[in-house]
């Protein structure tokens, strides 16, 4: 499987989780792609938790 660009993997990230999200939490969704390698299947799993959590902060995964 190949790595994402860091571009690449905030959008895979906003696909699931919504760029209003997104917004609210910048720095550490890119704390998130980069501690997850920019790999498509660990961003996937972590965005679709998120997507199922809406008042779970990204936070508690880089803190």
């Amino acid at each position: 499987m190949e790595v994402l660009g860091e571009n690449d993997a905030l959008n895979l990230l906003i696909s699931y989780v919504g760029s209003d999200r997104r917004q609210g939490e910048l720095k550490e969704a890119e704390v998130l792609c980069k501690d997850l390698g920019f790999l498509p299947l660990g961003l996937e799993f972590v965005a679709r938790y998120l997507e199922r959590k809406p008042s779970l902060s990204r936070q508690i995964f880089v803190g």
